[in-house]
C-alpha cells in the first residue's frame, strides 16, 4: 500500500506516523472504572461495559492523572497489543483524548460491522473490528481516497485476518460510506 503519497502531500508524514499504529498492533479504547490501587505502581480497573466478567486489568499509574487515581473514577484507556510472533506485548495506559476516541469508535464501528463484516459475524461480536478503527480513522482524517481505504481493508482481510479479500466493489462501497462520516480530529 502506497500511503506515502497522500501522507506527505496532504498532511505530512509526521502526522500520519503519529496516528497509525504498528501494522501488527491491535488498538482498542474503552472506558474503565478504578477498583483499587495496586502496590507496584499500577491501578486495578474493570471494563465498564463488562464489569460482571470480573476481569480486572492493571494500568500503569504514571499515565493516569492523579485526580483519576481514586476508587470509582472512570476514564478511557488505550489497550495496545503488539504481536510479533512468537511474542505478544500488551500495554494499557490512560487515553488523554478518551471521550473523543469513544465517539470515533461509535461512529466507525457500525459501518465496519454492518457494511464490511468480512468474518460474517452479523453483529454478534459488536467490538470485533475495533482493533482496526485507529488505522481506518487515520486514513479518513488524512483524506485518503476511497481506493486507498479499500486497499487498507483488503490488507486487513488478507494479512491480519488471513481471509481472501472481499470484492473490490464491496470494499469501495464501504470506503465511500466511511468517507461520509463526520469525525472529530484528535490531532488538532
Amino acid at each position: 500500500m502506497n500511503r506515502g503519497r497522500w501522507a506527505d502531500e496532504r498532511t505530512g508524514l509526521a502526522r500520519w506516523q503519529s496516528l497509525v499504529e504498528d501494522r501488527y498492533m491491535s488498538v482498542r479504547r474503552y472506558k474503565v472504572r478504578v477498583v483499587a490501587l495496586a502496590r507496584d505502581g499500577r491501578i486495578e480497573v474493570v471494563h465498564v461495559r463488562r464489569e460482571r466478567s470480573l476481569i480486572h486489568l492493571l494500568v500503569d499509574a504514571t499515565t493516569v492523572p492523579m485526580d483519576l487515581q481514586i476508587e470509582g473514577s472512570e476514564f478511557v484507556i488505550k489497550d495496545d497489543i503488539k504481536t510479533s510472533i512468537p511474542h505478544v506485548k500488551r500495554r494499557l495506559e490512560f487515553e488523554p483524548n478518551g471521550e473523543t476516541w469513544l465517539k470515533i469508535q461509535d461512529t466507525i464501528r457500525p459501518v465496519l460491522i454492518s457494511s464490511w463484516d468480512p468474518m460474517r459475524f452479523n453483529g454478534l461480536s459488536p467490538d470485533e473490528y475495533d482493533r482496526y478503527i485507529s488505522e481506518v480513522y487515520a486514513m479518513l482524517v488524512c483524506d485518503a481516497t476511497s481506493a486507498e481505504v479499500a486497499e487498507l481493508l483488503a490488507e486487513i482481510e488478507a494479512d491480519r485476518m488471513r481471509l481472501s479479500p472481499s470484492p473490490l466493489e464491496r470494499r469501495l462501497s464501504v470506503a465511500q460510506e466511511l468517507k461520509t462520516l463526520e469525525l472529530p480530529d484528535v490531532t488538532a
